[in-house]
């Protein structure tokens, strides 16, 4: 097929755009750490001449730093638009990088080897932050396989054996795939996945997936454990439910063929606005935006917009309407690849640790973060610095007045400090230099978006029990597992036996009980008899249940002890558990599972069974 020639007069000038823009590129240098606000100061400043008070206006001009003055006097959304002729610009040099630059991944029809990790684009020492699905483990911390092994012979427990790491993830995609065609569903399966995800992470489970599932009526017909078995180990499980619950749904109302519009897919199970986004733009060409939150850091940092990227305002009303008008503009050809580069440079060179600096970046130029953190340091370091404190008394007074609903009520303050904060913490020259100038453009492009309000996480406390049963019927080893409830966290998902013995959300305030400090929070130290009290008599009521297995005599031993437990972070709660094994010998023949009086599945479960499950 033959390009069009107005895709080669609009390729042709971007890259001739791209090049005049670049010649002076600067290089990255290293990050800025960050310090706490200065001490307040006085409304005034002595003239270094003539000693005299003069009102702290005057030490700089307007004329002279436009982008800061213009910045720091919005009170109208109308600031934020793009202007036409830019966002032309913008969208134009964005397909050129995209297209020279993209990662290669499965769900874009490339083969393998994909190219998912960003680490190479991180040219900023920032340490990178926790993904919120991931399990932190401190530096005392020790794997849970290891409580198991033997501290001598056969008469140790040893669980490491038999339960396996599963790399049977990874080895999908150690062969040659063929190129799979970009699809709706594909669009739509490595959407949900990459929520919250890394793409590297997310790669050999899609890979897996589509193997398994390939098409909507695969998906729908699948069993749960199916389903989940191929999902265990990525987080947020209720995704994979939505997911086949959508799948059913396309299925029955629409003939398991995926909708091509907004509006449609939005009717569907699990798909909100920016994944219909995402599907329409990017598998049928739709003209429309998307918005996550790697749209709203490019974003914010493109327009100056002084709020954090959860903040309703921004990536539910108006973020729209300013990544609308990067999609549609310059006549809204090949919305898809649009999109697609939007979220790639925000998780690139746009990611929180990014410069707004490096040559590679295709944006550089079109930063107003690296401008606003430019002309602040040039306001700070008038006169080498001298009067810094009483200058950003006048700076954050100034800022103070601004009234833009898309900007937080404190989010120039919070810019204005943070740049200071930083900028004085890299000890800058007096008077300023040109490699300074540098840094404070650094330290404006971190200063946006600002950070969102922190919550305090839930804490929860549990006792749990790891019993192994010895059969002598088949001669075989198998793990008592029990079945999470249908709602809530880690729905449907099979544990080990074990009991909430504490929850920061249900404790008595006014009982003095005896607390563990860790990272994030506070943990209730809670007593070990009370502990093992409370364990047992939830493994009495599993007995009670099927009295075949005398689970009460089972004689189990702490692997933790009270200052080693595990823990498990997950995004809104961090789980405290503190271990016992046990082992029982089973001579009947009874069945390897029943259900409980509350309606909990119980099982005893070999590998086979852990990896039919998805038990990680």
């Amino acid at each position: 097929m033959k390009t069009r020639t107005s895709d080669r007069v609009r390729s042709k000038d971007a890259a001739i755009f791209v090049k005049k823009e670049r010649q002076d590129s600067l290089k990255s240098p290293q990050s800025l750490k960050r310090a706490r606000p200065s001490n307040p100061v006085p409304d005034c400043i002595s003239s270094s001449k003539t000693n005299q008070i003069i009102p702290i206006e005057k030490i700089s001009s307007k004329e002279e730093f436009p982008t800061y003055s213009a910045w720091a006097s919005h009170n109208d959304i109308s600031y934020h638009d793009f202007d036409q002729d830019e966002v032309v610009h913008i969208r134009r040099v964005l397909l050129i990088w995209y297209d020279n630059s993209r990662r290669k991944l499965p769900w874009r029809g490339d083969s393998p080897p994909y190219t998912g990790s960003t680490a190479k684009n991180a040219n900023s020492g920032r340490e990178r932050k926790r993904k919120k699905n991931e399990v932190i483990l401190s530096p005392k911390q020790k794997q849970i396989n290891s409580f198991f092994e033997p501290k001598s012979d056969s008469a140790q427990l040893n669980i490491k054996n038999d339960i396996k790491t599963d790399t049977s993830v990874s080895q999908d995609i150690s062969g040659n795939e063929d190129t799979t065609a970009v699809t709706p569903y594909g669009t739509w399966v490595s959407e949900i996945m990459l929520q919250q995800t890394r793409v590297e992470a997310v790669i050999p489970y899609y890979v897996r997936w589509m193997k398994s599932f390939p098409t909507v009526e695969h998906l729908a017909t699948a069993s749960d454990e199916e389903v989940n078995s191929h999902w265990a180990g990525l987080g947020f499980y209720r995704r994979a439910r939505m997911l086949q619950a959508g799948a059913r749904t396309i299925t029955s109302k629409f003939d398991g063929v995926i909708p091509n519009s907004v509006e449609k897919l939005l009717t569907i199970e699990g798909i909100g606005p920016y994944t219909a986004g995402a599907i329409a733009s990017i598998a049928y060409g739709v003209v429309t935006p998307v918005l996550d939150g790697n749209v709203c850091r490019v974003l914010a940092r493109l327009r100056g917009i002084a709020n954090h990227i959860k903040s309703p305002i921004l990536k539910d009303k108006l973020g729209w309407k300013l990544a609308e008008q990067i999609v549609c503009a310059d006549g809204g050809y090949r919305p898809g690849n649009v999109n697609q580069a939007l979220m790639e440079l925000g998780a690139t060179y746009c990611a929180p640790s990014g410069s707004g600096v490096d040559e590679n970046d295709p944006l550089i130029r079109f930063y107003r973060s690296t401008r606003i953190g430019k002309d602040i340091a040039s306001m700070l370091y008038q006169n080498g610095g001298k009067n810094r404190q009483l200058i950003l008394k006048s700076l954050v007074d100034d800022v103070s007045k601004h009234k833009c609903m898309l900007c937080d009520p404190h989010g120039l303050v919070s810019v204005v400090y943070r740049i200071d904060e930083e900028i004085e913490k890299s000890k800058v020259s007096k008077p300023i230099t040109e490699s300074d100038h540098q840094l404070a453009m650094i330290a404006g492009h971190a200063a946006f978006p600002i950070p969102p309000p922190k919550k305090a996480k839930k804490e929860e406390v549990f006792a749990v029990a790891a019993i192994r049963g010895k059969f002598k019927a088949d001669d075989t080893e198998r793990w008592l597992m029990i079945q999470r409830p249908s709602t809530g966290l880690l729905a449907k998902q099979w544990e080990f036996p074990s009991i909430c013995v504490w929850g920061s959300s249900t404790s008595n305030k006014t009982k003095k009980e005896e607390y563990n400090m860790s990272k994030d929070g506070l943990v209730a130290l809670v007593d070990k008899k009370k502990r093992v009290a409370l364990l047992t008599e939830f493994i009495c009521q599993l007995e009670n249940d099927c009295r075949e297995y005398r689970l009460s005599a089972v004689r189990r031993k702490d692997v933790c002890g009270d200052k080693n437990p595990l823990e498990h972070i997950f995004s809104h709660v961090r789980h405290t558990m503190y271990v016992e094994k046990g082992e029982i010998l089973i001579d009947s023949n009874s069945s390897f599972e029943w259900t409980a009086s509350n309606g909990r599945n119980l099982r005893w479960m070999d590998q086979v069974d852990f990896d039919q499950v998805g038990i990680t």
